[in-house]
């Protein structure tokens, strides 16, 4: 009759607790957006003042974390915190761990104004509950802990609680047994997978990149494999930053960097119906075009660096790669053991093709025509009206895969034809943005132009030192060649000046140096038969040349350029000797 009465009361309190739930899920109103919340609440914290004479710290630690829950949403994340500790120090097993503060007795009386004055604790650092069907509420608990930390900005603090949260997890794994029932199994599996979604923001905050890269695989893997509900867009989004993580100068796994952008193409083709009718989803789908753009220039990059540094002895002129007539296969060797990093999900089986280093131009040919087919499908999408953020910065990476293919092409005639592609993709928009709106980004594009001309230059004149095999460049084209990156170069150095004073940020001294030694090299590379203009043009050159040495004294710091400020002060001394020379031919 006692175990009736027992079973009788304790559904009652089930009654009562989904009674509360139900009215703290009901959709409020604007103008009382926490009507429901608060009733709910008073319904929770009656029920536990009274049942605290019962001492069933299960059914407590379970009502305070429900507690607790509301609190969070209704921005009172003080109360929230301490009732959440509440509920770890009743659902706690202390007979599994190492006691943290001296346990006391606590008064049979319970209220949330109380909680203001009451300093708590987590009293023990045990991972596993009184009970595994109430493991889910022990180890949700821990999530919130971890978020309301993350939220005041103290994130070592929250990542700690996190990690409780992982270990109670996996404590759950390795000792839940046939009592505990499968509903609480699949919610302690949602569970875990929220808690490696916030260890991946919190690590991602932290900029520990290694470890916030893993939790996000963690929870993409859980949301795909575990049958449970997941915001598609979401999962797209962050397995495209996972790919980008892999393409990372310090780890260069390709293979699995490729693979998550194919995963995300793969969830979003079989989505594309509700995702692109959300905000967004069409440009969801070009964001994919766009990843693979840029997975396809990071590899090309990658191969012309590795020629580079491998094969320098292939390199004539700095601008001439001689032809291999080797077949040597140079696989890309990945920097950290991706192997785990895949999905058990049909359709997407693991990426096994073994990724080779392009030490041809037929090669890089093959790269490039990727990457340039998928950068100009998202141009189809991002146009410059409306998306001129993402237009410029489309344009400006399929810039840089011309720069890295021109590198493997051996003709000097189609090296300068795809410089000149290169200046048709951005010199325009040197003139159509608004500089007061668009300062950074032209800071970039100027520089970029005034080396392409820079570069053509020097491709021209390398024409002449080989004229048996090309057309000798005229001194008109030279000269045009020569102030156009002269034009763009001083297009980019007044981009410094603010009300008439010169404001360069440290992380662009390097350029702004580079781009005074390159207008001092354009000057003296004028060709004139006018002695008079020759001295001219000499002149400016001599005062770029003092300016950069002038303006690299007041740097506190070596930045890396010191060799080419050498010979700006060799030029400082010679360019007069050249100017008296001339002045003195002049006059005779």
């Amino acid at each position: 009759m006692e175990a009736n009465n027992e079973k009788t009361c304790q559904s009652e309190i089930e009654k009562r607790i989904e009674e509360a739930l139900e009215i703290s899920g009901k959709e409020a109103s604007d103008e009382l957006p926490y009507e429901f919340k608060y009733q709910a609440k008073e319904k929770f914290e009656k029920l536990i003042t009274e049942l605290l004479p019962s001492n069933d710290k299960v059914l407590i630690g379970r009502l305070c974390y429900y507690l607790g829950v509301i609190c969070y949403d209704t921005d009172e994340p003080s109360i929230a915190e301490k009732l959440f500790i509440k509920a770890v120090n009743e659902l706690g097993d202390y007979s599994k761990g190492i006691n943290l503060t001296e346990i006391q007795e606590e008064e049979n009386s319970f209220s949330i104004d109380k909680l203001n004055d009451i300093d708590l604790s987590i009293k023990n650092d045990t991972s596993i509950c009184l009970d595994m069907n109430a493991s889910i509420y022990f180890c949700e608990s821990y999530n919130y802990l971890g978020m309301i930390w993350c939220n005041r900005g103290d994130y070592e603090k929250s990542c700690t609680f996190l990690k409780k949260a992982e270990d109670i997890h996996s404590q759950f794994q390795s000792t839940a047994n046939e009592d505990v029932k499968e509903k609480h199994k699949k919610a302690m599996e949602k569970c875990f997978t929220m808690t490696a979604f916030y260890l991946a923001q919190v690590y991602a905050i932290m900029k520990d990149v290694v470890s916030s890269s893993k939790y996000c695989f963690f929870t993409l893997k859980r949301q795909l494999e575990g049958g449970i509900e997941f915001d598609k867009y979401e999962w797209v989004e962050n397995c495209l930053q996972l790919s980008a993580y892999f393409l990372q100068s310090d780890i260069n796994d390709f293979g699995t960097a490729f693979y998550f952008i194919k995963a995300s193409e793969f969830i979003f083709n079989q989505n594309s119906s509700s995702l692109l009718e959300r905000d967004g989803g069409k440009d969801l789908k070009y964001k994919i075009e766009i990843a693979k753009g840029k997975y396809f220039l990071t590899k090309l990059n990658y191969c012309k660096d590795w020629v580079e540094k491998n094969e320098p002895n292939r390199i004539i002129e700095s601008h001439i790669l001689k032809a291999v007539d080797d077949q040597v296969v140079v696989p890309i060797v990945p920097l950290i053991d991706s192997s785990q990093f895949h999905f058990d999900y049909p359709g997407l089986e693991s990426n096994s093709d073994v990724q080779t280093v392009a030490r041809n131009f037929k090669d890089a040919l093959v790269i490039f025509k990727e990457g340039k087919k998928a950068f100009e499908m998202s141009l189809n999408h991002f146009v410059l009206e409306g998306y001129v953020t993402d237009h410029v910065s489309i344009l400006q990476d399929l810039s840089q895969a011309y720069r890295s293919l021109i590198f493997f092409e051996p003709d000097l005639d189609r090296k300068i034809a795809m410089e000149e592609r290169r200046l048709e993709l951005i010199q325009e928009l040197v003139n159509e943005l608004n500089v007061i709106h668009y300062r950074f980004t032209l800071k970039q594009l100027t520089f970029e132009v005034g080396e392409i001309y820079v570069t053509v230059l020097e491709l021209l004149l390398l024409k002449s030192k080989f004229k048996e095999n090309y057309k000798e460049p005229t001194v008109k084209r030279l000269n045009t060649v020569i102030t156009n990156s002269i034009k763009y170069l001083i297009k980019f150095s007044e981009l410094f000046k603010e009300r008439g004073a010169v404001n360069v940020e440290p992380e662009n001294n390097v350029v702004y140096i580079r781009s005074h030694l390159l207008l001092a090299r354009m000057y003296y590379n004028y060709i004139s038969s006018d002695p008079t203009t020759t001295i001219e043009y000499l002149k400016k050159s001599l005062i770029e040349y003092e300016y950069s040495v002038k303006f690299h004294k007041q740097l506190d710091e070596n930045i890396g350029i010191e060799g080419e400020i050498d010979m700006a002060k060799q030029m400082c001394s010679l360019l007069p000797i050249k100017i008296d020379e001339i002045n003195r031919l002049l006059h005779m």
